[in-house]
């Protein structure tokens, strides 16, 4: 059965917070990768998030092909960011700091209120990056020009064949990312990211950030990491099939309440150093089905039912990984008995 959109978009938005907030940026130099490159890259996750810049952007996940346009800016040290859907119903992201909005229509259907998109457009390409040099070879092609601008190419590729690979081009003077493609195993292209029209380092005006029609549209406050309603508690699950190259970025048990995933028992978030998949247990009422499947682009929301004394719970997985892979670690997810 597939996932409803609403379902996997709010999912994919649980993943991201996983591992944005949970991530430091720490790639060192060796032997066999470039000075050059690994500069580059620090660039890269710097310039996104602290530039000022406004750009249309076309994002492509197999054949769903969307249009956005980027506004960001940095002011009295607050992070200010408006991402704008072009193509279809009305749909928006604003933040300022910690504050996330959506923007929709009035005409939207309820459900759709939950498509949360991931995470900070400036961080979406910055916090897998953590030891990439462990699980993946960092190479730099020739320079090249794109939108007018010199790029730096950079192919980043699995030491092993169960993984994905990023073809990155790189504005060689602010670090951005222009342009980005996402492979499988086999090299067809999955997920493509490409900036149209980009203007960079131009005073970007507050008003950008401003809802014009507010009494036109609805404006739902989505509840950030800081502000959601979470507690730690005791009693646990164990993943214990981890793939080779993955650790831990995240842990413990909670309990963690959101307008739009019901009581979630646990989350835990894993990296390679390029890509993430996140394991979510919630607590579902003995009707709903918990099970279900979709694959966007690269990433594939999965997720089965369990019982145990009474309960049911929905234990789903979120990441970009194969489905293979998927299937592996989702099916070895048990919960501990208590101890005695």
């Amino acid at each position: 059965m597939e996932l409803k959109s609403y379902k996997f978009s709010a999912l994919k938005f649980i993943q991201s917070l996983l591992v944005s907030f949970s991530v430091v940026f720490s790639l060192q130099t060796s032997a066999n990768t470039d000075v050059h490159v690994i500069e580059l890259l620090e660039k890269m996750s710097s310039a996104f998030m602290h530039a000022d810049y406004d750009g249309v952007f076309v994002y492509s996940q197999g054949n769903d092909v969307k249009t956005l346009r980027i506004i960001h800016k940095i002011k009295d040290g607050i992070e200010k960011e408006r991402l704008i859907h072009l193509d279809g119903e009305r749909f928006e992201l604003i933040r300022n700091g910690d504050q996330t909005y959506c923007v929709l229509s009035e005409e939207i259907d309820a459900k759709v209120e939950h498509r949360v998109p991931p995470s900070s457009f400036a961080q979406s390409f910055i916090s897998d990056l953590t030891e990439l040099k462990k699980n993946y070879h960092i190479t730099k092609r020739s320079q090249y020009r794109f939108l007018g601008r010199d790029v730096v190419k950079i192919i980043i590729s699995p030491k092993t064949e169960d993984r994905y690979s990023y073809h990155l081009w790189i504005d060689r003077v602010s670090g951005i990312l222009l342009k980005s493609l996402l492979n499988d195993t086999n090299g067809k292209e999955l997920e493509r990211f490409q900036f149209s029209s980009l203007d960079i380092g131009m005073p970007v005006p507050d008003y950008l950030f401003m809802i014009e029609d507010r009494d036109r549209v609805k404006v739902i406050e989505i509840p950030s990491e800081k502000t959601a309603n979470k507690k730690f508690k005791n009693g646990g699950w164990k993943v214990n099939e981890i793939p080779d190259g993955f650790t831990s970025i995240m842990t413990d048990q909670m309990d963690m309440t959101l307008p739009f995933m019901g009581s979630l028992q646990y989350m835990k978030a894993y990296t390679d150093g390029l890509f993430s998949f996140s394991v979510l247990i919630e607590k579902i009422n003995p009707s709903s089905s918990g099970e279900g499947m979709s694959v966007m682009g690269a990433t594939t929301v999965m997720s089965r039912r369990f019982s145990d004394m009474g309960d049911i719970y929905s234990i789903t997985l979120v990441g970009e990984i194969p489905l293979a892979m998927v299937e592996r670690v989702l099916a070895s997810v048990v919960k501990l008995k208590p101890k005695q």
